[in-house]
């Protein structure tokens, strides 16, 4: 089985055959923070993190893009940014 992960940045997108896990313990903490299964990002590209329903959040970066957050991801999120 393999994965593939896409990673979104300022340069050209790329599809790399790794796992989020591999990324997960491979990228710098607490700079990127695990917020959903699909969905590691970069905490100085947060613009903020909104309350999106009950017990349910998203976080927004600089670029505009919405993110939903786990409530796991979220917990993390708020240790990490000590929100």
């Amino acid at each position: 089985k393999t994965s593939q992960s896409q990673v979104n940045s300022p340069y050209p997108a790329a599809q790399l055959e790794q796992t989020m896990k591999y990324f997960e313990r491979s990228l710098p903490s607490p700079e990127f923070v695990r917020i959903h299964r699909s969905y590691i990002v970069n905490t100085e590209q947060i613009l903020r993190v909104e309350l999106f329903g009950k017990e349910t959040y998203q976080v927004r970066l600089k670029d505009g893009t919405y993110l939903r957050a786990s409530s796991a991801g979220y917990k993390l999120l708020k240790e990490r940014l000590s929100l």
